[in-house]
């Protein structure tokens, strides 16, 4: 377990948290509201994390997991609900692709529903996800 040093609102911060872990050879298994578990593995600075604000708690239903899947990206967890260090309340689902590139799910079609594919390595990576 390793204690949180960071405001769980600012994404990428924790995105390239979570990332810099995976390099040395840690992989999220569980994410707290102020701990997180990790488990070892090899190491390989290609991992990259996501975190998706989650509309309600618990895990993503099947559905979602399906369509990330198919786009590359494994589900690791959810966070539990909470607020960060600057009182705004934090619930996310973390999601893990590991052989970039994967696509990205930053759009949503008009209609509100399943995610538009795009692809991280042609865009060059989207705004609001950082690098893919």
């Amino acid at each position: 377990m390793m204690r949180l040093a960071l405001d769980p609102v600012d994404i990428p911060a924790v995105q390239a948290w979570l990332e810099d872990w995976a390099a040395k050879g840690w992989y999220l298994e569980t994410y707290g509201r102020n701990l997180a578990k990790f488990a070892p593995g090899e190491r390989r600075e290609t991992v990259r994390y996501r975190l998706q604000p989650a509309e309600r708690g618990g895990e993503p239903d099947q559905d979602t997991r399906d369509a990330y899947r198919e786009m590359g990206w494994t589900y690791v967890c959810s966070t539990v609900a909470g607020r960060g260090i600057s009182g705004v309340k934090t619930e996310f689902h973390i999601w893990r692709c590991e052989t970039p590139p994967c696509r990205s799910w930053t759009r949503t079609r008009p209609c509100g529903r399943r995610p538009m594919e795009t692809s991280c390595a042609a865009a060059g990576g989207i705004s609001g996800w950082g690098r893919c």
